[in-house]
């Protein structure tokens, strides 16, 4: 168990929070081995409510935010935005460095078809998407080479 876990605040910030609530985490799972991160989280986020997670080195600041964007899978629980679940919900993720955003053993076609495969897209018609986003952007490099 580790022992600093995450501070989640809110605030309601100039926009008006509404009491409709828009993140729905709901008993919340997560291991890593012997390493227990969430056990039974729940927090509801009402719409247009801001809220920042805040805490030291490794305890689970990242895990959450990778969790609530589809990236990692919990162990248990539910996350659901509006009413739909995480599997219907398109999430827009930026990270902060781009160095820890590539998954280091996949080549930089692999890094590109990662979300397409996770949103359960075909590979014929990732192939066909991947390829049409490198001709629309140029990509001239050798996508087959690993990040680091």
């Amino acid at each position: 168990m580790l022992n600093a876990l995450p501070d989640i605040r809110g605030y309601e910030g100039t926009m008006q929070a509404s009491r409709e609530t828009y993140l729905r985490i709901a008993g919340l799972e997560k291991r890593f081995g012997d390493t227990r991160v969430y056990n039974a989280l729940t927090l509801d986020i009402m719409r247009g409510e801001v809220v920042s997670i805040f805490g030291p080195n490794g305890c689970g600041k990242s895990t959450l935010i990778g969790i609530l964007s589809g990236i990692i899978e919990a162990d248990g629980g539910s996350v659901s935005y509006g009413g739909k679940t995480l599997r219907d919900t398109r999430i827009g993720y930026v990270f902060q460095n781009y160095r820890e955003a590539l998954f280091p053993w996949m080549s930089a076609r692999q890094n590109i078809h990662y979300p397409l495969k996770i949103a359960g897209i075909p590979a014929r018609e990732r192939d066909e998407r991947v390829e049409r986003l490198i001709s629309l952007f140029d990509v001239s490099f050798d996508l087959g080479r690993y990040p680091y």
